[in-house]
């Protein structure tokens, strides 16, 4: 703790001390534990959208395999228009055996697909960039890989989200924050009252010499 804020903190009152290590306190249990929720609900949320992505790649995929045999692109567009369904979803291209773009579908004209895959793509079931998530999915004919379907999600609804819990989250530390300073000044008079009061007595003992005067025990606790 650097030394002006321990300076400062030690000529605070009993009371204060109480009420600011109360406060920092749940701040800090209050704080942490949010971020390990957030955390953790946009990660689970991450791994859904990609569930879903690789759900869709398996089932486009297989109904494109026939398309990428016999070179028929306007069938294999047609099954990747059926993902103008999904918000999330960007674009979707289907890539033959040598990487080399085959149909495509495009919601807007910000993200588009590529002539050909990315070596950053290239070996990988997915990966975040842009924020957006991208799913590699081969397609399989007989086993055997004669494609590549790539489908970007969007992660801007998953953040909106999450930005919106995080508003509910400061709002609910803040709200436990109050609450909990007004519910620390009142207990404190349980720990500080005794405590004044001894100081009173023993000032009284000092001035006025008579050692017959007694503290006043006002809780259980004291004996």
């Amino acid at each position: 703790m650097p030394f002006f804020i321990r300076n400062w903190f030690s000529y605070l009152s009993i009371s204060k001390k109480l009420n600011l290590i109360a406060f920092l306190t749940l701040l800090t249990t209050v704080s942490i534990s949010s971020v390990a929720i957030i955390s953790f609900d946009q990660n689970q949320s991450k791994k859904q959208l990609i569930a879903q992505s690789k759900l869709l790649s398996n089932i486009l995929g297989e109904r494109s395999a026939a398309s990428i045999l016999f070179l028929d692109t306007k069938t294999a567009s047609i099954n990747l228009t059926t993902l103008n369904i999904r918000e999330e979803t960007l674009f979707a291209c289907i890539y033959d055996k040598k990487n080399q773009l085959f149909s495509k579908y495009e919601k807007g004209s910000e993200f588009k697909c590529s002539e050909s895959i990315g070596f950053d793509l290239l070996n990988k079931d997915s990966i975040e960039k842009n924020n957006q998530i991208i799913t590699i999915q081969p397609i399989l004919l007989k086993s055997k890989p004669i494609g590549n379907l790539l489908i970007s999600t969007s992660l801007e609804k998953l953040n909106n989200r999450s930005y919106g819990i995080s508003l509910i989250v400061l709002f609910i530390l803040a709200l436990a924050s109050l609450i909990a300073l007004l519910i620390t000044r009142k207990l404190q008079e349980t720990i500080t009252g005794p405590i004044l009061e001894l100081s009173k007595v023993a000032k009284k003992i000092t001035v006025d010499k008579d050692y017959s005067i007694r503290a006043t025990s006002v809780f259980n606790d004291e004996t």
